[in-house]
């Protein structure tokens, strides 16, 4: 193996590693809230967290390209153009995240319907979700920045993003719904101020 294939593998190898943990550590969210509802007596507040939390991903998903177009281009820009494409990123998460926020009344009225939750979940699981889109523009932007910062071979910054933002949300989960007695509106609560905490 030449060294400059080696030199090519190093280089893919440390912008790789950290967004591997990082994507890793995106799942403890919901481990961590499944972990401590599911110690609750009343098993509801964890189905209707376990509805919100998958209608919320796929929303999110549909807005992907937001990272992925914003690293194409942030690694094509040259220096004094990359500061712009940040901004005008994050213009169009805060813009696509006060619609998603806007439009949550209805996605939560067809979202459930669409997901056949039970009379007894729909009023808990439209709680969660109340407050969880209050973190659209929060989850929007950090999806820019995370885009960016790869675009631009900071591959260590998403990481540290995503381990502040689980650990904030490990911390208020436990004064929510086990200090505050919340249940699933707690969740809710501690994951929307986790991601404005990681933004």
């Amino acid at each position: 193996m030449s060294s400059q294939t080696k030199s090519l593998n190093a280089e893919v190898w440390s912008l790789s590693w950290p967004m591997i943990l990082a994507n890793l550590s995106i799942p403890l969210f919901g481990l961590v809230d499944t972990a401590i509802l599911g110690h609750l007596p009343d098993s509801r507040y964890l189905s209707a967290v376990a509805i919100g939390s998958s209608l919320l991903s796929l929303c999110y998903w549909a807005f992907g390209f937001l990272r992925m177009g914003t690293t194409g281009a942030s690694a094509q820009s040259h220096h004094e153009d990359s500061s712009a494409l940040l901004v005008k990123a994050l213009g169009a998460g805060i813009l696509l995240g006060c619609l998603i926020f806007l439009a949550g009344p209805a996605l939560r009225s067809v979202g459930l319907s669409l997901m056949n939750a039970s009379d007894s979940l729909q009023p808990i699981a439209s709680g969660y979700l109340y407050w969880r889109l209050y973190g659209a523009p929060a989850v929007l932007c950090s999806y820019a920045i995370t885009g960016w910062l790869l675009g631009q071979r900071q591959a260590r910054w998403p990481l540290l993003i995503a381990v502040c933002g689980n650990c904030a949300n490990i911390l208020l989960d436990l004064l929510f719904i086990i200090g505050l007695e919340m249940n699933s509106t707690g969740a809710a609560i501690a994951s929307t101020i986790s991601e404005y905490l990681a933004l």
